[in-house]
């Protein structure tokens, strides 16, 4: 979801400390998929199974516009244990949302198709998120929370985390789509 360059270039970040944000960055998307339950980083192939029994069923995920080489497929288990493909006619898409021309079959359904986003692309929201994320853990200098400290008349603060988390727990409630199905 966001680039080393991109991370190193908003941190002042020096170039041989690009393993380190790589791995901050892996980290922080990782936080954010589970978080919000969707996938966030590269196009890729994805496949999700959910009980049928609906006429209309949501993935949680962005779906990319299907082409010849990643086509969307809906299958259904049949009862003799194998996959069926239900026929592109049967049924019609609206962004996230499936529809089957009457009801989906009462057995398990697969959807195969393709999500994500290119490297430094996708809601500017989430990349801001992880970029903050990152710029936390990497300026965090190992000093056991504290912000700053006077030596005359000796006195401390600590760091707050406060707003950080209230702005996660807000953008994961924006984008959250942990739908009924």
């Amino acid at each position: 979801m966001i680039s080393t360059d991109a991370a190193a270039a908003v941190l002042g970040a020096p170039a041989e400390d690009s393993t380190l944000l790589e791995g901050m960055i892996e980290r922080a998307t990782d936080t954010l998929e589970r978080d919000l339950g969707f996938y966030l980083r590269e196009p890729a192939a994805r496949v999700v199974e959910m009980q049928g029994g609906a006429p209309m069923i949501t993935l949680a995920d962005d779906v990319l516009e299907p082409s010849e080489e990643a086509p969307i497929a809906i299958a259904y288990l049949t009862p003799a244990w194998e996959w069926e493909t239900i026929p592109a006619t049967q049924w019609r898409r609206d962004g996230r949302r499936f529809m089957h021309r009457v009801c989906f079959p009462p057995a398990p359904i697969r959807f195969t198709y393709r999500s994500g986003w290119a490297v430094d692309t996708g809601p500017g929201h989430l990349r801001d998120l992880v970029l903050r994320l990152v710029a936390l853990r990497y300026r965090d200098d190992g000093s056991d929370g504290i912000q700053s400290e006077t030596l005359s008349d000796y006195s401390y603060t600590l760091k707050s985390d406060k707003e950080l988390a209230e702005s996660w727990a807000e953008t994961v409630r924006r984008y959250s789509r942990r739908l009924p199905i």
